[in-house]
């Protein structure tokens, strides 16, 4: 038996880039669900709401949050939870340390 589609969850303040990932993601892996928030305040409450999720796409830069708070927040509380990074930023220096505490990976936007 086939396993599940994934459950994602993607973070960003932009809701064209969040309706657009989110396509993306859908016409690649049919059948996945994507729940998207546009801050903390939603993401944490969609992965209260569905502890299934199995990847989250988070955006680097959230207004009023520190470029590597929310990787480390979400590394605290689901620290099994991969975290994959998404930034238009091309601080190399970042990425790394973003790799360094936990992200899964960095996607250039």
């Amino acid at each position: 038996m086939p396993a599940p589609p994934p459950h994602l969850l993607i973070v960003d303040d932009h809701a064209v880039v969040r309706m657009g990932m989110a396509q993306l993601l859908r016409r690649v892996q049919p059948g996945c669900e994507v729940d998207e928030a546009g801050d903390m305040t939603q993401a944490r409450a969609a992965l209260a709401a569905r502890p299934a999720i199995a990847l989250v796409v988070l955006d680097v830069h959230l207004p009023g949050e520190p470029p590597l708070g929310p990787l480390r927040e979400l590394r605290r509380m689901h620290p099994l939870l991969p975290v994959l990074l998404m930034s238009g930023d091309t601080d190399a220096t970042l990425a790394a340390r973003a790799l360094d505490e936990g992200a899964a990976g960095w996607l250039p936007k």
